[in-house]
């Protein structure tokens, strides 16, 4: 077990390396931080000064009808309400970034290796396949927790700011919380691992992310679904969420493993 724990760590260690001398990997992602949260920000204060003027605006409407869903609403001012229901909208679209930004390391990391002659050495070492794909995820899993944080930071500094009163706070309810600590996680983790799978078969890096991307999808329907007033997903609908997207990981794990096939490899990308 140490000796796998140090081989994962040496794997990950020297990703680590190659990220930390090229800023510009991750630079480009973390720019994407401020592209998602601003037209939020946009969309928010317009909403919260309509519910202001007039109890009987859409945004008033539709935030008062949310309240069902998230009963924390119900005890907020018109105008906060409605800003608070926005950001719960937008904060599910937020779950992109850190997808969107770690993708390519994880596909570069395995196609990368073999554009530059050093995956042939790797994997005729003592490292086995479940620990290679541990050790090559671990950096862009970090990078994307890095931009979850910087999301939610981002949120709660503009918030804090410029947000209606009491309207930061929203951003430690029990449904952010589930979508910061668990959907994103979870959701972040399944698309590295797709990624690593279609990199394990093919050669080009965009391709294996333009495929890894496909769970995007899903995400990108329950907000467009949200942001129509069509539903609203509650803490509830979100732990389900949560359950299914852990089941995917356990089989995205190991079809990984199974289809990263070393010898395979070996002839089919000399």
């Amino acid at each position: 077990m140490r000796n796998a724990r140090t081989r994962v760590l040496a794997l990950a260690s020297k990703d680590f390396e190659d990220v930390r001398q090229q800023p510009g990997l991750i630079l480009p992602a973390l720019a994407m931080v401020l592209g998602l949260t601003l037209p939020a920000f946009a969309v928010m204060w317009i909403g919260s000064a309509d519910a202001a003027g007039s109890p009987n605006s859409d945004f008033a409407l539709a935030a008062d009808q949310a309240a069902g869903a998230i009963p924390e609403l119900a005890r907020m001012a018109p105008a906060a309400r409605a800003q608070a229901f926005l950001l719960q909208q937008f904060l599910l679209f937020s779950l992109l970034t850190p997808v969107l930004g770690s993708l390519s390391l994880a596909a570069q990391g395995i196609i990368g290796e073999k554009q530059a002659r050093t995956l042939e050495p790797l994997l005729v070492t003592p490292i086995t396949t479940g620990e290679l794909l541990l050790g090559k995820l671990i950096v862009p899993f970090a990078v994307a927790m890095l931009l979850l944080t910087s999301t939610f930071l981002v949120y709660l500094a503009g918030l804090v700011a410029w947000g209606e009163p009491g309207v930061w706070a929203s951003l430690f309810w029990p449904r952010t919380l589930a979508l910061y600590l668990v959907i994103g996680p979870l959701v972040s983790a399944a698309a590295l691992l797709g990624a690593s799978i279609v990199s394990s078969r093919v050669n080009d890096a965009r391709t294996a992310q333009q495929l890894g991307s496909v769970l995007l999808l899903p995400i990108t329907a329950l907000f467009i679904g949200q942001l129509a007033g069509q539903f609203l997903l509650g803490t509830g609908a979100l732990v389900t969420i949560a359950i299914v997207l852990a089941l995917a990981i356990i089989i995205l794990a190991w079809v990984a493993v199974r289809v990263f096939q070393r010898e395979t490899i070996l002839m089919r990308w000399r």
